[in-house]
This record gives structure tokens, sequence and C-alpha cells, in this order.
């Protein structure tokens, strides 16, 4: 009995096997063609980048759900889920962010849901949203002033009197 014991110790605790290599199907958003040579800009998409991500996540929003309200949301966590390094996803999120490329806003009261919106999906869907309404202008300055300037998910009242030179009565 002790001869079995020795002999299946090894094999189970062993090293493990290599597996063999064959072929498999390349998935580009998993950064897993080897044709595109690595480069630090962001502004075409690359397989394995965050922006590519964002952008297939997006054509997968269901707008119709919404009744094409809402701009096209992707979820920071579904990004996580395409790009292979969680920490280089992080980077390219926050530069596409400084870029103004992205908007990343927190969905409800959970800090850990975080989502991502196209600026100018954004854009067009405020603008869309008070077309005619009598609040226009004030959403429009909004837009031409702050979004640009300032990557704030809030903004204080202070603030947007004294920095970006609003009126008490187009805010309140």
């Amino acid at each position: 009995m002790s001869r079995k014991r020795h002999r299946l110790a090894p094999e189970t605790f062993g090293l493990k096997r290599r597996r063999e290599r064959g072929p498999v199907e390349v998935d580009p958003l998993r950064g897993e063609s080897g044709n595109h040579a690595p480069c630090n800009c962001l502004s075409t998409p690359r397989p394995g980048s965050a922006r590519a991500a964002v952008a297939e996540l997006v054509q997968l929003f269901p707008r119709g759900l919404f009744e094409d309200t809402l701009p096209p949301i992707a979820l920071r966590s579904q990004v996580y889920s395409l790009v292979p390094d969680r920490t280089v996803a992080d980077r390219q999120l926050k530069e596409l962010q400084e870029q103004g490329e992205i908007r990343i806003i927190q969905l409800g009261f959970d800090l850990d849901a975080h989502g991502i919106i196209f600026t100018e999906d954004y854009r067009t869907r405020v603008l869309k949203a008070c077309d005619g309404r009598p609040y226009a202008g004030a959403v429009q300055k909004f837009l031409a002033s702050v979004l640009p300037a300032c990557g704030d998910l809030s903004f204080q009242q202070d603030q947007m009197t004294q920095t970006f030179g609003f009126r008490d009565p187009e805010i309140t």
C-alpha cells in the first residue's frame, strides 16, 4: 500500500504538463494579434487597447431599450475583460479622459461601478434632449466652456459662477 501512495503523489503534485499550441482563433480585442507594432498613440484604436474595447462595447449597448435617449455606455469592468492587462487599461482610459475623448461617470452609489461614455455621444444626446427648451442656451454654454475644461463628475455653485461665468438663474 505504501508503494501505491509513493507512486501517486509525484504524478499528482508533480510539474504541470505543457499544453500543445494548436490553431486557435485570434481575438483582436484581447491583444492576440501579432501584426501590430506597439505605439503610444490612442487616436487610432488598435487591438488590445482600451479605446478599441470601449468602441466595441458601445456598439453592443441596447439603444432601443432606452428609446435612444441615453448615450451608449460601457462599464469599466467590461473593458477589463477585453484588455489583457488591467493596469494598462486604466492608464489608457485615464489618458483618453485627459484628452477629453471619453467621460467616466459613477453609476449609482456603488464606488466601483463606473460607466464610460464617448464625449461626442454625450454631447449629441444632451443637445438633442434640451433642443427647444428654455435652458438650451445654458446647456450649450456648459458644453462649450465647462465640459472641455473640466473632467469632474459634479460642480459646486461657486465654481460655476466664479470660474466659468454662469449666473445664478442659469444654474438654479
